[in-house]
């Protein structure tokens, strides 16, 4: 009897060990003070939290000072963990497997990238797109080209606080930094398509030679880009093929018709051929993103500052969001978001696959200037 009580014993602590260095599930982490919420997977929406629970020393900070999510993240009080491929993060958004019902086709983390000897090591998404949102500190992008069992870089790009950039699928590429606090990313990758996921296939546009656009492998043109693209000299030389950078302080904003609030588009098939378009989407106090529905497409939000009041379907109740939730609707559910603050703006970054029309009309809408310097310092660090 005692030695089956030990070997229990035994047991029960390898299970704990386990659970601990083991990465949280969607839904998991916890933001101090909030109560926990693990989303019901047959439900049409899915919120996290990417707020991981700070040290003993965060609860003696002042709460009357306001702290950006950026500055939060960057900070010493900030918990990490060390997943399989060696890289600091924290899991906000699990990407399911194809096939799941309920899953998410996008994966959404933060990642401390630090200062490290020797090379960094090689990454590569295989089968989607790979958005990086520097929210701290700065660093490079280096291009790789892979050998036998070796890489060597073919070109670098620097990074710095606010640049958003993607990659392209099978494209190599690493991140490093030198500074000693590290560089903060907010990290999601996007499928190419939604076949596996029980959607239609998203249908990649490639820019045609008159500056329309033509579906990849048709050579017909089918939609061509909108005018404001050109008339506000967003022309781009070509299709996102490796990576492209884009900086806050220069992304131009568009109000909807009948609409107070902001988008600045950020990557978007007329630019960059991508099947999705990712923007950042400002809502002023009170106002509201109307009632709507995407047929075909997953839409991701992720909170950057403020809070947001989700309301699905024919739901009086919300569900509210706040700075550093992520939410996802799923194809089929009417939706609308409000900001409930009297005072604060809402900033978020949102992601729709497959694109709709939704790029065409943001486009389409009416030019509203660059993003503010006042809306910068509400984004990064």
């Amino acid at each position: 009897g005692r030695k089956r009580k030990r070997e229990k014993r035994r047991a029960r602590r390898r299970m704990l060990a386990t659970r601990r260095g083991a990465p949280p599930r969607a839904g998991s982490c916890r933001v101090p003070g909030r109560r926990r919420h693990m989303p019901d997977r047959s439900r049409p929406w899915r919120t996290t939290s990417f707020r991981r629970r700070a040290s003993s020393a965060s609860s003696s900070a002042s709460s009357s000072s306001r702290e950006t999510f950026a500055s939060v993240l960057s900070s010493e009080r900030h918990l990490w963990r060390e997943d399989g491929r060696g890289r600091m993060v924290g899991t906000v958004l699990e990407r399911g497997r194809a096939g799941d019902h309920g899953a998410s086709p996008f994966g959404v983390e933060v990642e401390l990238v630090q200062p490290r000897l020797g090379r960094p090591r090689p990454r590569m998404e295989h089968d989607g797109y790979h958005v990086y949102y520097v929210l701290a500190g700065g660093g490079r992008l280096a291009h790789l080209v892979l050998g036998d069992g070796s890489a060597r870089e073919a070109d670098a790009t620097s990074l710095r606080s606010g640049d958003i950039f993607a990659v392209a699928p099978r494209t190599p590429h690493a991140l490093e930094t030198s500074e000693a606090g590290g560089m903060v990313l907010l990290s999601i990758s996007v499928p190419v398509d939604l076949g596996r996921w029980g959607g239609r296939g998203a249908n990649r546009l490639v820019r045609g030679a008159a500056g329309g656009s033509m579906a990849a492998g048709g050579g017909e043109e089918v939609d061509p880009a909108p005018e404001q693209i050109t008339l506000k000299g967003q022309d781009t030389p070509g299709c996102l093929l490796s990576s492209r950078l884009r900086r806050t302080a220069e992304l131009l904003t568009f109000r909807l018709p009948n609409n107070d609030n902001r988008i600045a588009p950020i990557f978007d098939p007329f630019r960059d051929c991508t099947p999705f378009t990712c923007s950042i989407e400002i809502l002023e106090p009170l106002g509201r993103i109307p009632k709507h529905v995407h047929d075909e497409s997953y839409e991701l939000f992720v909170v950057l500052s403020g809070s947001a009041d989700l309301f699905l379907n024919d739901s009086g109740d919300p569900t509210t969001a706040a700075e550093g939730d992520t939410m996802l609707v799923r194809p089929g559910n009417f939706h609308s978001i409000a900001n409930s603050s009297r005072s604060e703006r809402l900033f978020m970054l949102s992601i729709i696959l497959p694109n709709e029309q939704f790029a065409r009309q943001v486009w389409e809408g009416t030019y509203s200037g660059k993003l503010e310097e006042t809306d910068v310092s509400h984004l990064v660090e």
